[in-house]
């Protein structure tokens, strides 16, 4: 599972890519969703986890921001619309 980090009242999930450590910024209210996966760092610049196979035999996938969200396949965005800053809080 993905280490959360707290930094004063901020919390953060480490999410790793094979050249890099990327931190994106969640709620705490989504600490224990969050932390159920093993999240790494899309080609996108997005954090994505691996939530099973679905029934083509095919991984099934979960952008954080929208696991945060409830919206899996729904077109959303980031709140201040730049993923860069990695501010993943819905609030």
């Amino acid at each position: 599972m993905s280490k959360i980090i707290q930094i004063d009242n901020r919390f953060f999930i480490k999410v790793r890519s094979k050249k890099m450590v990327n931190f994106f910024e969640i709620d705490e209210d989504d600490i224990n969703r969050v932390s159920a996966f093993n999240w790494s760092l899309h080609k996108t610049g997005y954090a994505v986890a691996n939530i099973g196979y679905g029934q083509n035999g095919f991984k099934s996938t979960i952008l954080l921001h929208r696991l945060i969200l409830s919206f899996p396949n729904s077109i959303i965005d980031h709140k201040n619309l730049n993923k860069k800053e990695k501010d993943n809080r819905s609030g």
